[in-house]
């Protein structure tokens, strides 16, 4: 990619269109579906790996979406990021990884704490420096179709690109914003509109990190009435610039550790817990995804299962916990 100081302000997302035409009949939309069902999964996605979000989400992480990922700030957002990415990779998915807040990397070294179960700030330190040794060799050989860029804006991740079916960018707020005369709000939202313009004519699923408020830390009650601390979880409206993040995006997951906000981690079977919200699906159930039995591990000592589900009243379906 370019250096920053040459990129300039960024265009609007619609000049940016390289794909498709925007107009098609409906026998081609027709015969283009057609194509889609043909290999019996209907149409194309991205898996995250994390099996019943894969089934909240109708598969994972659909070409052409714009998922946003939000959290507060420590709450293991780009280590979940970045083990999604990582094993869209391993399954011959190639992954863009764009990150702005952290060296290429302290990413790999967070794979490879969560591929040998230990702390981050253990591999970052070199402890235990032959199983270090070992899962770097490893790998390098296993030939992962995963880059990582320092790309700053829309249009240098749109020149990154090479036909990648997933692109990870880490975060919104780090991405460069155009200083027009339109408020903040504005610009950031022309920057989310042009990386839902990037998921539909490069026809990628686009994983978008953003921070939230701290408005839900005002909410916090006794843990007597609260144990599990659900009125500190964040709601869609916690976004930072929340409107037009809401308004560009498919999909909304909110992450949630109780741990963080003071709550008893044991309720969840004795793991430092991670939740997740789907706040928002345009095509499909929202729904609060829980983690008490460790399936999944994707972080340093934190596992996430997402074995039971608290389906919110517009899901939809009767399957409950046992999906």
């Amino acid at each position: 990619g370019r250096p920053l100081d040459e990129i300039g302000e960024m265009p609007d997302p619609l000049e940016l269109r390289a794909g498709p035409p925007p107009t098609q009949t409906i026998e081609e939309i027709a015969r283009d579906l057609s194509e889609d069902y043909a290999d019996g999964r209907g149409m194309d996605f991205v898996a995250t790996g994390l099996a019943a979000l894969d089934r909240l989400m109708c598969g994972g992480l659909f070409i052409g979406d714009l998922t946003v990922l939000a959290a507060r700030t420590s709450q293991g957002k780009s280590s979940l990021a970045a083990w999604m990415g990582m094993h869209a990779a391993r399954r011959g998915d190639g992954v863009l990884l764009v990150t702005r807040e952290q060296h290429p990397k302290a990413y790999i070294q967070r794979l490879i704490a969560a591929e040998m179960g230990a702390e981050f700030r253990d591999v970052r330190t070199g402890k235990d420096h032959g199983r270090i040794q070992e899962a770097l060799a490893a790998l390098a050989t296993q030939n992962v179709p995963l880059r990582i860029s320092r790309a700053g804006s829309v249009r240098a991740i749109r020149n990154e690109h090479r036909d990648e079916r997933l692109v990870v960018v880490d975060y919104l707020q780090m991405l460069h914003v155009d200083s027009g005369r339109d408020n903040y709000s504005l610009r950031i939202g022309k920057v989310v509109a042009g990386l839902k313009d990037l998921a539909l004519e490069a026809e990628c699923a686009v994983l978008l990190l953003s921070q939230i408020n701290r408005q839900a830390e005002t909410r916090r009650r006794s843990k007597d009435n609260d144990p599990q601390g659900l009125c500190c979880m964040p709601n869609l409206s916690e976004l930072k610039e929340s409107g037009t993040i809401e308004e560009h995006s498919d999909n909304v997951l909110l992450m949630y550790r109780p741990r963080f906000y003071g709550y008893d981690a044991e309720l969840y079977g004795g793991s430092e817990s991670v939740m997740v919200k789907v706040a928002k699906q345009r095509n499909g159930p929202t729904g609060l995804l829980a983690d008490p039995a460790g399936e999944n591990r994707w972080r340093s000592r934190v596992r996430v299962c997402l074995s039971q589900m608290a389906w919110s009243s517009d899901a939809g379906r009767g399957e409950g916990p046992g999906l």
